[in-house]
């Protein structure tokens, strides 16, 4: 397996050993070169840094740690250009480190989840972002949020934009924390949210919530009767079933920019509605124009990924790898010069990597105006 990015890289956070921006998918480095990638179960993307989680349920940094965010304590300077483990984290009394299987990333703060389902934050949140307690606004390692009531429950998601949390339970619930002044962390919507707090919904908790994801300053989720709710600040993504009419019994993946939402569904169909300033909703040039929203018709994708304002989508045959929305730092690959618009907004399907016989795209991950592409070589 090998692991590619491409992007905003202005502080190592693409792993490649390198700081500068690129618009071509280059192989990620480890410190170590026996880091294998297989079975990958977290990429996560934050402001200026980046976590993975191996299948060995250990976690590796690249970019900024100049607030801690990547919790490893560095001797000199305060970037890691290459991937680096994660020491051991113990917890008192046992002689067996942490094992972790989810991750999620904000600005400048990183989210762990143990395989035990304890919750653990570094880095800086100024507005309760690591979810610590009242006023903890910094941790220079990972440290677990004690009090969380998790027993009898799993934590199956994370998700974390600029600042703030949610939580899905495998029970359906919702929890959250960080700034929450808009209502993007449910009722009632105060300034900071300190440590997780169970989102409600008019007055009620969520239930039977089965996929949830973060825009800038709201929260999107799905329940089991396929019902879409936004909460937040929906001026950019204010969802009329009258207008985008979404047959959600039929979705695969339900992902969010900072300002837009997409929708794949069965048919390997995008929807998309929301802000519209670079590009981000599904391309022109292939769009089926209904009232209030857009999709994919032509093209039909197995998969879709989203970064801060771009969008990615892997061909059904799992061969290419496209990618649309403001590609200002590369993240949307090279920009063909007939087609750039203004402040290199991408509004056409671009492709960005194309696979060769002997390969096959596992997965992909947007982030921080960055793109990631997951790729199994030498196919048998």
């Amino acid at each position: 397996m090998k692991l590619l990015s491409f992007g905003s890289n202005g502080n190592f956070q693409l792993g490649l050993n390198h700081s500068d921006d690129t618009d071509c998918p280059q192989r990620v480095l480890f410190e170590d070169d026996t880091v294998s990638l297989n079975g990958l179960l977290s990429v996560a993307c934050g402001g200026n840094h980046t976590v993975l989680i191996t299948n060995d349920h250990s976690a590796y940094f690249s970019g900024d740690n100049s607030c801690n965010q990547c919790g490893i304590l560095l001797k000199d300077g305060h970037v890691l250009p290459r991937f680096r483990k994660l020491v051991d984290v113990f917890e008192p009394g046992s002689a067996e480190p942490v094992k972790w299987k989810l991750a999620a990333a904000g600005w400048e703060y990183s989210i762990l989840i143990s395989t035990d389902n304890k919750i653990y934050s570094a880095g800086f949140g100024p507005k309760g972002e690591l979810g610590q307690g009242s006023n903890v606004q910094s941790s220079d390692c990972f440290k677990r949020l004690n009090w969380f009531p998790i027993q009898n429950t799993s934590v199956v998601e994370v998700v974390a934009s600029l600042s703030h949390v949610v939580l899905r339970l495998d029970n359906g619930e919702l929890w959250g924390w960080g700034v929450a002044r808009k209502g993007q962390v449910g009722e009632p919507a105060i300034s900071s949210i300190w440590e997780p707090r169970q989102v409600l919904v008019n007055g009620k908790p969520t239930s039977l919530v089965r996929a949830v994801d973060c825009g800038r300053m709201f929260t999107v989720f799905v329940d089991t009767d396929n019902k879409l709710q936004i909460l937040g600040d929906d001026r950019h993504v204010k969802y009329n079933r009258t207008e985008i009419p979404l047959d959600l019994t039929l979705y695969q993946q339900m992902k969010c920019t900072w300002s837009s939402v997409h929708i794949l569904d069965n048919s390997g169909k995008v929807l998309s509605w929301g802000n519209n300033s670079h590009g981000q909703l599904a391309p022109e040039v292939i769009r089926l124009n209904v009232s209030g929203y857009n999709s994919i018709p032509d093209i039909q994708l197995c998969e879709i990924s989203t970064g801060t304002e771009h969008v990615l989508g892997l061909s059904l045959d799992r061969q290419v790898v496209y990618a649309w929305g403001w590609g200002e730092h590369g993240n949307c690959g090279r920009i063909d010069d007939s087609k750039r618009v203004d402040n290199d907004s991408v509004n056409y399907p671009n492709i960005v990597y194309e696979a060769t016989e002997a390969q096959k795209v596992i997965a992909i991950f947007g982030g921080y105006a960055s793109s990631w592409i997951l790729i199994e070589d030498e196919l048998p």
